[in-house]
């Protein structure tokens, strides 16, 4: 089964690989933008004049054009910061080819990516955002190779949800649910991601582990009750039914 690709946590994803990058040598600007960005995006507005040529402004502002869908302006944004990058190279190269990924080029936005890790081998966000690209394109062992070498960097939840999906849709059941229980240790808000969830349903029922499935569906409910008229909610609950009738566990 291919599940629905998601671009769940990836604005967060690159949010913390950039702050990660400057926590040792935060200036004056980016100590005030960081302040705003905190207050929401609306607040970047009142950024001082001399800030807002500073590349990290320019990094945010970008951001929320993509989330606007103002693509022409956000890559605009990201150039104006490259011409002058200091610190910031690397996230407003990401950020370039995050344009891409938000239009639904997939093939453009694993291009940019690739370029990213090429350039940046041992940064794991890179490796991150590329392995979902090419999960996107359905280039399942591709991906796999991206996002355990982010993994291997440096694990984040992120790279864990999309990996779970690369498992589940490889078939590899046992490393789905490892990889969901891990990208759980680290994020719980994970439970609210659908995708993620219904692979974790699928591959324990593929697994005959059949109370566990049913545990997360009603975790599922209970964090979200309007996700009862999802679509791959119900198939998942329906699959999971077949399957402990064909194992005699439950009757017609």
């Amino acid at each position: 089964m291919r599940l629905f690709c998601s671009f769940a946590g990836l604005f967060l994803a690159s949010f913390i690989g950039i702050q990660a990058a400057h926590s040792q040598a935060e200036d004056a600007c980016h100590t005030e933008i960081a302040a705003k960005a905190e207050a929401g995006a609306e607040a970047l507005s009142g950024v001082s004049e001399a800030c807002r040529r500073h590349p990290y402004y320019r990094y945010l502002a970008g951001k929320a054009h993509i989330r606007a869908k103002r693509y022409d302006a956000a890559k605009a944004a990201f150039d104006a910061g490259l011409a002058d990058p200091g610190r910031y190279e690397r996230a407003l190269k990401l950020a370039v080819a995050d344009i891409a990924l938000h239009r639904g080029d997939y093939r453009q936005a694993a291009a940019g990516y690739r370029a990213v890790t090429a350039e940046f081998p041992d940064w794991h966000v890179g490796h991150e955002f590329l392995g979902f690209a090419l999960f996107a394109l359905d280039e399942l062992d591709a991906a796999r190779t991206a996002l355990e070498r982010s993994i291997d960097l440096q694990e984040s939840a992120d790279a864990y949800r999309t990996l779970t999906l690369v498992y589940y849709s490889q078939g590899e059941f046992e490393k789905s649910i490892d990889a969901l229980n891990r990208g759980f240790s680290l994020n719980e808000n994970l439970l609210g991601d659908r995708d993620f969830m219904v692979a974790g349903v699928r591959s324990y029922t593929e697994l005959g582990r059949f109370d566990i499935a049913r545990g997360l569906l009603a975790a599922m409910l209970k964090q979200n009750r309007a996700i009862k008229q999802d679509p791959e909610f119900l198939r998942a609950g329906h699959y999971l039914r077949e399957k402990m009738v064909e194992k005699g566990v439950l009757k017609e």
